[in-house]
């Protein structure tokens, strides 16, 4: 059995040592980064009419509880798959 020793014990990157634990902590934080990209890059566009309630309205929605209603039934489409 070959044992290669490191005369560095630590690299600066959140203490990991192993180039093939910092490419796995890179993807997985790309990963999350792009999750949310999608999760913020979905709104609703004003259209003179409130995206929850169809009131008339100058922006999405005619207020904060419409859009908190309409961002949570997006939420529970997307987790039920209907999203």
């Amino acid at each position: 059995m070959l044992c290669v020793r490191s005369d560095h014990d630590h690299d600066g990157v959140n203490g990991m040592t192993d180039i093939y634990d910092q490419a796995t902590a890179r993807e997985e934080q790309d990963r999350e980064l792009a999750l949310q990209n999608l999760r913020y890059s979905a709104k609703p566009l004003p259209q003179g009419v409130c995206n929850n309630c169809e009131a008339s309205c100058g922006g999405a929605f005619c207020d904060d509880d419409c859009r908190e209603d309409y961002e949570r039934r997006e939420r529970m489409n997307k987790i039920n798959g209907r999203g």
